[in-house]
């Protein structure tokens, strides 16, 4: 029995990293809607855990993409939506299903933790670094008119 439920769970989560694969902003969108419209209905900490863990692979997977700066600044807002839809969660049962699954997969999906944890750290870095691109370009434009000037 131990073994069927183990490859059914190594199943789902072979499909779920391999929807990703494609669109991992997309696959993002989909799981905050779906908690938008069910979330207060999902009352199971196994429920609620399987979507972390897609949510988890998905980040992973757009750190892995060597997104763009559109791609990022997309990225930041579907995951600030992602995380609005989850603090929005209002039934009681739900909202407790929630927190011991998020408990439960640091301590259980401890790897796949620390894949995230990197993975939100160079998205972070990235962020960073086209900020910085950004200052600079402006800072450099601004020269060029003082040079302008002076001619």
């Amino acid at each position: 029995m131990k073994k069927l439920v183990f490859g059914v769970c190594a199943l789902f989560i072979c499909f779920m990293m391999a929807s990703c694969a494609g669109s991992p902003i997309s696959k993002l969108k989909s799981i905050t809607e779906d908690i938008e419209k069910n979330g207060n209905d999902w009352t199971d900490v196994e429920k609620w855990d399987e979507v972390l863990t897609e949510a988890a692979n998905c980040v992973i997977a757009f750190a892995e993409s060597d997104p763009s700066k559109e791609e990022i600044e997309e990225f930041v807002d579907v995951n600030d939506d992602l995380d609005s839809a989850t603090r929005d969660i209002d039934d009681e049962k739900a909202e407790k299903a929630l927190h011991k699954a998020q408990d439960k997969f640091v301590k259980n999906h401890k790897d796949l933790y620390k894949d995230l944890e990197k993975a939100l750290k160079k998205i972070r870095k990235m962020t960073k670094k086209y900020e910085k691109d950004d200052d600079d370009d402006d800072s450099g434009d601004e020269d060029d008119e003082y040079n302008d000037d002076d001619e």
